[in-house]
């Protein structure tokens, strides 16, 4: 899939073509530098380890990197420093598309659970 993302503020200040775009019902945040963050609400622990829901696009359109924010992104904000506040859902915080399972991922819980570490 394209997608086609532009940045405002006001006034329309970058317009970037993204291809092969591999989120399914993605948001995107403003970074420092024209750089945006594309993410995806929904992320599953797989045996070889989680999806990629998140992704730092340059203000070209290409994929500088891709990391895991978890299952269950209710939102996401940016700052102008480049700091990622998430906010998560019941499933982000509980458990949900294999995150819950202690014997998947023993000593850690989804990253939205109170006092997880990041992955």
């Amino acid at each position: 899939m394209t997608a086609h993302v532009t940045l405002h503020s006001p006034a329309l200040t970058n317009a970037m073509t993204i291809h092969d775009f591999p989120l399914a019902h993605p948001a995107v945040q403003p970074l420092p530098d024209g750089q945006v963050l594309a993410f995806g609400a929904r992320a599953r622990w797989r045996p070889d380890g989680p999806d990629r829901n998140a992704i730092i696009y340059s203000a070209a359109g290409t994929a500088l990197a891709a990391e895991t924010l978890g299952d269950g992104i209710q939102h996401v904000f940016t700052t102008g420093t480049g700091h990622v506040w998430v906010g998560y859902f019941d499933e982000g915080v509980f458990g949900s598309c294999g995150w819950g399972r202690v014997a998947v991922r023993p000593r850690s819980g989804p990253p939205g659970s109170c006092g997880s570490p990041q992955i």
